[in-house]
C-alpha cells in the first residue's frame, strides 16, 4: 500500500472512498497503458487480469469491486478478469461475470474452494491462484516449510481436479529495505528473508521441492506432451569472505545533529510529516520523537505506539516496547541529569515494523488498512501533564543520507556501545570479479538495519528465526565496499561472512 495514501486522516483504503477511487484510477491510467499492447488478444502472454486479492477476507462491498472492474476496462484491459479468494470467502470476493479463483495450501482447503466456486457458476474453469508451497516467517516465530511429500500430494490433487496452477511463491526473494510487512492475527512483522522454502530459495537455487514439481507435473500430463526441459543453470558461487571488524561507530545524537527538526506542538505520526516527500510524509523507517522535560515521573502513552518504541533519555534507553503491550508506561525516577542542566532530553525512537499485507487485526480488534498509521499516534502525558513541543526527526535511511552520515566528522573508533542506538562502519575488501553472493551474520548484535555500498539489506532481529542476511553479489565491488550497521541497542566488535544461510535459529 502506498504510505502516503494514510496522509489524508480520512482516508479509508480498498473502498469506494472518492480519493482512494481517484488514486487508484490515476495509477491505472498509467499502467494499463504500458501491458494493453502486451494482451493475449493483440499478439501478446497477457491472458487475464486479477481485479483484487483476497478482499473477500476484508470486506464485501461489490461496489468497490465494480469500480476497479470499471477503471480496468476504461483503459484498455480486453482479456479475463478475475478474482482470487480463500474458500470461505469465495462468494464475497468475487463479481458476476468475473472469474473467481481460489488460494490454499492443503487438499481439504482446496476441495472446499473448487466446490464453492462450482456453486457460484458450475461454467468456471477451475483456477488456483495460488498455491503456497512454504509459507513467509516472522520474527520470534519458527521458521516455516512445508515438506516435499506434501507438497506433491497437494500439487497431484489440484492437477487431477483439472485445474490451472499458479504457485505463490515459486521463487520468494528477499524483503530488501523495509519493505517486509507484517502479518495477523495480532501484530507481528515478517523477517526480511522470503525464502519462502519456495521450489527456488532465496538465492536462486532450485531445490529438492524443484525437481518434486517437475515429476509430478509429468505424471499429471498426457504422454504426447514432451518431456524434455532445459537443463536446470548452475549455482550461483557463494563465498565465505570470513570475519571483519568494525571499525568506527557514531551515536544517534550525532546522527540527527545533521538533520532539521520538523516541529509540533504534539507527536504525530509519520505520514503526517507533510515537510517530507513532496508532502506525502514520511513512509518508511523509523521516527525520533525529542522533547524536554524538567521532572521524572510517569511517562504514559494514551494508545499504542507503532510498532516498537525505545525510550531514551539524556541518550541512554530506559525502556522499550511494542505495538501489542496493553500498559505503555515507563517511570523516569530522574535519572542521570547532566551537570549543570534544567532540562532533560527526552527520546522516543520508533520503528516502523512493515504494514499489514492482508486483514488485520491489534488485539483481537479488526483493524482496517488505512489504521496502520505509524510513530506516535496519541497523546503523550507525564503523569497528568500532556507533553508538548515537539522535534521530529524522520529517519528512512535513504543513500543520500547515508553518504551525508559517512561525511559526518563525530565518527568515534570504536567500542562497545551498549544502552543507546548507533551508527557503525566497517569495510569490506573483495578481489574476485565478479563479486559472489555471500551470507551476513549478524550473531551477538541485537536489532537493527544493515546497508551495504547504499543499499539497503534489511532488518536483523536476535529473536531470529533468521540470523543470515543474503547479500547478492551484483550489490558488491571489486575493491572496498562499505557496511553500515543501524543498532539499536548493543554492538559486536565484528560481523562475518558466510556461504550458507541461517534462516532458523
Amino acid at each position: 500500500m502506498p504510505s502516503w495514501l494514510l496522509n489524508d486522516p480520512s482516508m479509508k483504503v480498498r473502498s469506494t472512498y472518492p480519493p482512494f477511487l481517484k488514486a487508484v484510477d490515476n495509477y491505472f491510467s498509467e499502467l494499463i497503458p504500458l501491458v494493453a499492447g502486451l494482451q493475449y488478444s493483440r499478439g501478446g502472454p497477457i491472458i487475464a487480469f486479477q481485479i483484487e486479492n483476497e478482499y473477500g477476507a476484508y470486506e464485501q462491498d461489490k461496489k468497490y469491486l465494480e469500480a476497479l472492474k470499471d477503471s480496468l476496462l476504461k483503459y484498455g484491459v480486453e482479456e479475463l478478469m478475475l478474482t482470487a479468494d480463500p474458500a470461505e470467502h469465495l462468494e464475497k470476493g468475487s463479481l458476476p461475470g468475473v472469474l473467481p479463483t481460489a488460494t490454499f495450501n492443503t487438499i481439504s482447503r482446496g476441495d472446499l474452494a473448487f466446490k464453492n466456486i462450482a456453486a457460484l457458476s458450475p461454467e468456471w474453469p477451475l483456477v488456483t491462484m495460488e498455491f503456497w508451497p512454504g509459507w513467509y516467517d516472522v520474527w520470534g516465530s519458527k521458521h516455516n516449510t512445508m515438506k516435499d511429500e506434501e507438497m506433491e500430494a497437494v500439487l497431484s490433487f489440484i492437477l487431477k481436479s483439472g485445474s490451472s496452477v499458479n504457485f505463490y511463491m515459486f521463487h520468494g526473494g528477499t524483503n530488501f529495505g523495509f519493505m517486509n510487512g507484517a502479518y495477523y492475527p495480532s501484530y507481528v512483522a515478517t523477517v526480511t528473508s522470503y525464502d519462502y522454502d519456495a521450489p527456488v530459495n532465496e538465492q536462486g537455487e532450485a531445490n529438492t521441492k524443484f525437481t518434486k514439481i517437475i515429476e509430478t507435473l509429468f505424471k499429471n500430463v498426457p504422454e504426447s506432451v514432451s518431456s524434455t526441459l532445459p537443463p536446470i543453470p548452475p549455482a550461483r558461487p557463494v563465498e565465505k569472505y570470513g570475519t571483519l571488524e568494525i571499525e568506527k561507530y557514531l551515536l544517534l545524537d550525532d546522527m540527527v545533529k545533521r538533520m532539521k527538526a520538523i516541529y509540533g506542538i504534539e507527536a504525530v505520526p509519520m505520514e503526517f510529516l507533510g515537510q517530507v516527500n513532496n508532502g506525502g510524509g514520511q513512509g518508511y523507517g523509523f521516527i525520533l520523537y525529542r522533547t524536554e522535560i524538567t521532572k521524572g515521573g510517569k511517562l504514559k502513552f494514551s494508545d499504542t505506539v507503532r510498532d516498537r518504541a525505545v525510550v531514551l533519555l539524556n541518550g541512554t534507553e530506559i525502556a522499550t516496547f511494542n505495538l501489542n503491550k496493553k500498559d505503555m508506561v515507563v517511570a523516569i525516577k530522574g535519572p542521570n541529569k547532566p551537570q549543570n542542566k534544567t532540562t532533560y532530553v527526552l527520546d522516543v525512537l520508533v520503528e516502523n515494523m512493515g504494514r499489514l499485507n492482508s486483514m488485520g487485526y491489534y488485539n483481537g480488534t479488526k483493524v482496517p488498512f488505512e489504521s496502520q498509521r505509524k510513530g506516535i499516534t496519541s497523546t503523550v502525558y507525564l503523569d497528568k501533564a500532556v507533553l508538548i513541543d515537539w522535534d521530529h526527526y524522520p529517519l528512512e535511511f535513504r543513500k543520500p543520507f547515508l553518504t551525508s552520515m559517512l561525511s559526518s566528522g563525530d565518527w568515534s573508533p570504536y567500542k562497545d556501545v551498549v544502552g543507546t542506538p548507533g551508527m557503525f562502519y566497517t569495510r569490506l575488501t573483495v578481489t574476485k570479479h565478479p563479486p559472489c553472493d555471500t551470507f551476513i551474520d549478524m550473531k551477538g548484535w541485537k536489532k537493527g538495519v544493515v546497508f551495504v555500498n547504499g543499499f539497503n539489506l534489511g532488518r536483523y532481529w536476535e529473536i531470529g528465526p533468521q540470523r543470515t542476511l543474503y547479500l547478492p553479489g551484483p550489490l558488491l565491488r571489486t575493491g572496498n565496499n562499505e557496511i553500515l550497521i543501524f543498532e539499536l541497542h548493543g554492538s559486536k566488535p565484528t560481523i562475518t561472512f558466510k556461504d550458507k544461510p541461517q534462516l532458523d535459529l
